[in-house]
């Protein structure tokens, strides 16, 4: 029984495409089953079917069927090893998700088939329905997505491959073809008389009628289809709407025939609504990736749960959920005030793979896909979640709201990543929602406020004497309540107003001080209902913005060390291991890090080491900031690392943006900005205390010392402060006006990097010796312990070890010292260096700290020599040199740290010229110009 014509029709030919192609219709039909045991009847509806009238059976594609979770077990009982129920059936689901609908399956010669026939109308009205086939997305059997996730899975020789090898990283496969629009090849069937001959000795030799008893064999199994256009074409569209042949001709160019054109039998009645999702919902026009983000506290609206939506562009939702279970409820949110994407690809929870979720992603005409198991790196709304919840972070940690609110601070930081120019290829320009949804994105609901700014909004509700005029705090916007510009509104008791009558508090209002009395007794009331304010110790690691400690002396100028020599083992260890490389990933420069080295089938490692990066046959597994994995050779890793560093091995920084700002105590604060210096009033020049959140063009965030930016970015520190409103505090008035004024001169001459002072070549350097032993634990290594151990049992004859009962000698300074860890760039071997901090005393006197260096024509002429006489050319390290030098000119104690073992916390006098002390340099020369002397 025909149920509904599509008004699709495709071309089919039999297994010879030589023969006649025939043009058939595009139909959904039912067909009946009865029950062997209990003889009820059940309707299989075949959506998206070829119809064939002179069939006397039928055809069914096991593939549709599959992609439609229908369980098709076509091997005999016989020939399982342990043959159960369930072999050699159909297993459908059907309308109650507990209950499949079983269809066992029978043999006739060594076809399996299924005994059906035609329902009877009240048969099809009244009678249990179970779908064989998916009415939507469209079935192109000509697709080629199937091949390429079969092909990602397996090599050459049909063997699965390792997870790492895996050459479709997302399991995603391209969108539908578009069905081609080729004429078939028409055959003539004028009959001559030889064909009249042949036809009676034997109808076979009769090519049209051979042809037509291979179409009539149902002999279908398609060379090729073709699509033929669509269901109304511009003559009869011209009819429909009275206007004229070329405006329909257009029109039809122009959009789109979505929907089947319903012809049921007269005496048929409609059990259940038309499924018009695919139809009514709007279409977004890239593919979207789905994850759950758990939360630790319940927010006040009792959710726990997030589910995120993301693209590959940077465009984002969040819809936030008490339990996983309401999952299908948030993708139909998405659907109705979003749209529907081409494909929605999720991991394998069973939230996402249940039939409710899957039925409402195949009824709005979306493809629906998975990631591999045990991959969740393969899916873009990983780093999606991570991101929102780092942005998230931040903006609850600066407005000081309470932690329950951050189910609504999610909402609106998706809603406005989705609205803001990511420095993102593929965007051309575009904000991500514009390219989502084909329109220019309104920004308007969301720009005019802040999140969490003070606002006054008007109560309907207030009674004389109130003010109908209240104190609220903004939410952001009302998605599904009223329009565009309503507002969600925290009143004082801690529940919501929504309404679109409320407006920002003025400066002065802000400056009143019994509004800030009042702001006050807000804050109180709202944290006594909804808890306190969020704190960084709240959240884990992985959700704040990293920052990084530094030396008090580091000036920014990197380490000027002595080198030394080489004592590289390339087969001991992998001096890429844990490295962070600037590689090429698609259209853009991405950031991964060297996770270990890739393995051969029997467990070997896969290639071997050479000093010289070029000869270095190695690979490597890469982990990229979205969870996604690939392997490199060693020569390009190295590639990207001196790519990615100075003439020192600094690693440089481009910046995109600065995206926010924190202080600390140590902040000065208006009205303490200024110091009287010879009776008058000064200024302080200083911007202790202030960092600010830099987003770089890898895409990473990290916070950085505002000392350290005005420096290198001083333009857009000093735009940034004033497009925040911050330039007239302590810490920018002083430099911003000066900056704002010669702007276009320094923007022509200041170097646009920054220097990244926490890795260098790539491999993360630490600043402690705590930090160290804990990225030696992370790595898997000793690599940082083997460096400080040998620094440690050199330097140690420089110290002389006091007894716990004694104290320092009166006359000597005491100093902190340090240890400077670095990385030999020629090497990637780790490398510590324990330094005084000389910058605590005072120099003897001038000459004393100068230090002489080989002027730059010495060394000309010395290379020149060489060259001329055919030498090589060789350079030579006097391992700890200083050390072998009494200090004389400096009296200087220090208290042991961690590095020093067993001996931390005592006290002990510097004897030896210990790198960093200002007269270091001068004892060493002394000492060494005698000790020559004395040898003649």
């Amino acid at each position: 029984m025909i149920v509904s014509r599509s008004g699709k029709v495709v071309d089919v030919c039999g297994y010879d495409p030589s023969t006649t192609s025939r043009q058939l219709e595009v139909v959904t039909a039912a067909i009946a089953y009865d029950r062997p045991t209990t003889g009820e009847t059940i309707i299989l509806v075949l959506h998206q079917a070829i119809h064939v009238p002179n069939m006397d059976h039928h055809l069914l594609s096991t593939m549709q069927s599959r992609t439609n979770d229908v369980t098709i077990n076509d091997r005999p009982k016989f020939l399982t090893a342990c043959p159960n129920d369930n072999d050699h059936c159909i297993l459908a689901p059907s309308d109650d998700p507990d209950n499949i609908t079983r269809l066992p399956l029978r043999i006739h010669g060594t076809i399996s088939y299924l005994n059906v026939r035609k329902p009877t109308a009240a048969e099809y009205a009244n009678c249990e329905h179970v779908s064989l086939t998916a009415d939507a997305p469209d079935w192109d059997p000509r697709t080629t997505k199937y091949q390429l996730v079969e092909d990602s899975l397996v090599d050459n020789a049909g063997r699965l491959l390792e997870r790492g090898d895996l050459k479709d990283r997302h399991f995603i496969s391209p969108l539908y073809s578009e069905l081609s629009t080729n004429n078939p090849h028409i055959i003539s069937e004028t009959i001559s008389q030889e064909h009249a001959i042949l036809h009676k000795i034997d109808p076979r030799l009769n090519d049209h009628h051979f042809s037509q008893q291979l179409s009539d064999m149902v002999q279908i199994s398609s060379v090729w289809s073709a699509y033929k256009g669509p269901a109304v074409d511009a003559i009869k569209l011209a009819r429909n709407w009275g206007i004229g042949i070329k405006a329909a001709t257009k029109t039809i160019q122009a959009t789109t025939q979505r929907g089947a054109r319903t012809i049921l039998h007269p005496s048929l009645t409609r059990r259940r609504p038309t499924n018009d999702r695919f139809i009514r919902l709007r279409q977004l026009n890239h593919n979207l990736y789905g994850d759950l983000m758990k939360a630790d506290v319940k927010s006040k609206r009792m959710n726990e749960y997030a589910h995120i939506f993301g693209a590959d562009n940077g465009w984002c939702r969040a819809h936030p959920l008490r339990t996983k279970g309401q999952a299908p409820e948030a993708l139909s949110t998405l659907f109705n005030r979003d749209g529907v994407p081409p494909a929605l690809i999720v991991d394998g929870a069973k939230e996402f793979v249940s039939g409710d979720y899957k039925k409402r992603v195949r009824q709005a005409g979306c493809d629906f896909r998975t990631t591999e198991p045990y991959s969740p790196w393969q899916n873009t709304a990983e780093g999606t979640i991570r991101e929102l919840k780092k942005d998230t972070t931040r903006v609850m940690l600066r407005t000081g709201m309470p932690k329950r609110l951050w189910d609504d601070c999610l909402e609106l930081r998706a809603y406005i990543r989705s609205h803001t120019a990511l420095n993102i290829y593929n965007l051309d320009g575009e904000v991500p929602e514009t390219v989502m949804t084909g329109q220019t994105a309104n920004i308007g609901p969301w720009c005019d406020f802040q999140w969490y700014q003070w606002v006054k909004y008007y109560d309907e509700t207030a009674k004389f004497p109130d003010d109908k005029m209240s104190l609220g705090r903004y939410l952001g916007p009302s998605p599904g309540i009223g329009s565009l510009l309503t507002g969600k509104i925290l009143k004082h008791n801690g529940n919501y107003h929504h309404t679109s009558t409320f407006r920002a508090l003025t400066s002065e209002e802000m400056a009143d001080d019994v509004k800030k009395r009042l702001h006050n007794d807000f804050n109180t009331n709202v944290n006594d209902k909804l808890g306190d304010k969020a704190k960084p110790e709240d959240f884990s690691e992985d959700d704040l913005t990293p920052t990084y400690d530094r030396y008090e002396d580091d000036s920014g100028e990197g380490l000027d060390l002595m080198p030394d020599r080489d004592e590289q083992q390339l087969d001991y260890y992998d001096r890429y291991l844990n490295a962070e490389v600037l590689l090429a990933r698609g259209d853009k420069m991405v950031t991964g890090k060297v996770t270990g080295r890739k393995r051969e089938a029997d467990g070997s490692l896969r290639g071997n080491g050479h000093a010289v990066p070029m000869l270095d046959t190695r690979t490597s597994t890469v982990e990229f900031p979205d969870g996604a994995e690939a392997t490199y050779a060693a020569n390009v890793l190295a590639e990207g690392m001196y790519l990615q560093c100075d003439e020192n091995g600094n690693q440089f920084l481009l910046l995109d943006s600065i995206i926010d700002h924190k202080t600390d105590k140590t902040a000065i604060q208006p009205g303490n900005d200024r110091f009287r210096y010879h009776g008058r009033l000064v200024q302080k020049r200083t911007t202790k205390g202030w960092q600010l959140c830099v987003q770089w063009k890898d895409g990473t965030t990290t916070w950085e010392r505002l000392s350290d930016l005005k420096e290198s970015f001083p333009s857009e520190v000093a735009e940034y402060s004033v497009a925040t409103g911050i330039d007239h505090l302590p810490a920018f008035k002083w430099w911003v006006p000066y900056i704002l004024k010669k702007r276009n001169a320094i923007i022509a001459k200041v170097k646009s990097r920054y220097h990244k002072r926490t890795h260098k070549c790539g491999i993360r350097i630490p600043k402690t010796v705590q930090e160290a032993r804990e990225l030696d634990r992370i790595n898997g290594n000793d690599l940082w312990e083997q460096a400080l151990g040998k620094e440690m049992s050199n330097v140690r004859v420089a110290f002389k070890m006091l007894n716990e009962e004694d104290k320092a000698p009166v006359g000597h300074t005491k100093i902190k010292r340090h240890i400077v860890f670095d990385i030999k760039m020629e090497t990637l071997r780790r490398k510590c260096r324990l330094v005084a901090g000389g910058h605590m005393t005072e120099a003897p006197c001038p000459s004393v700290t100068y230090s002489s260096v080989v002027s730059r024509e010495s060394v000309q002429i010395a290379l020149t020599l060489a060259a001329l006489n055919a030498l090589e050319v060789k350079a030579a390290d006097i391992q700890n040199a200083y050390l072998t030098a009494p200090l004389v000119s400096e009296k200087i104690w220090t208290v042991c740290g961690p590095e020093f073992g067993k001996d931390e916390g005592r006290q002990a006098i510097v004897v030896r010229a210990l790198y960093g002390l200002r007269a270091a340099g001068h004892d060493y020369r002394t000492f060494l110009s005698e000790y020559m002397q004395n040898l003649g």
